[in-house]
């Protein structure tokens, strides 16, 4: 889904001639950095998940030129499991946490990536 999938969407998108949105990740970079990832910083994925991202991000960039690529990390909100809550949820019972300090990664509240995306301006020009 995350590689030909994108592909089928890309394809009926450019049929229409409307643009895709797609999320991804920051699995499509090696990890190997301790700075920020930029958009165009050179894709090298760190795993299958991230390989199978990097695929739907190269049909993308191929097959529609019209298109929004969104990468995001960490989401934490409401209703599925995430590092926010379970720490949350570990600190009402516990009166010490323990957790790993050599990951490095930026949180994004799920309704605020909404909010974000939607008020995008969708340009009729690309």
């Amino acid at each position: 889904m995350n590689g030909l999938g994108v592909r089928i969407f890309a394809l009926v998108c450019k049929e229409l001639d409307i643009p895709l949105a797609r999320m991804s990740t920051d699995y499509v970079f090696s990890g190997e950095r301790r700075s920020p990832w930029r958009i165009f910083d050179e894709r090298n994925p760190v795993n299958v998940y991230g390989y199978s991202k990097y695929l739907g991000e190269r049909y993308l960039e191929s097959v529609n030129p019209k298109y929004y690529l969104v990468r995001t990390s960490w989401l934490f909100g409401a209703g599925r499991p995430n590092f926010v809550n379970t720490m949350l949820r570990l600190a009402a019972s516990r009166s010490e946490l323990h957790v790993v300090n050599d990951q490095f990664g930026c949180r994004t509240s799920v309704p605020d990536l909404a909010v974000a995306i939607g008020n995008y301006p969708m340009k009729s020009t690309y």
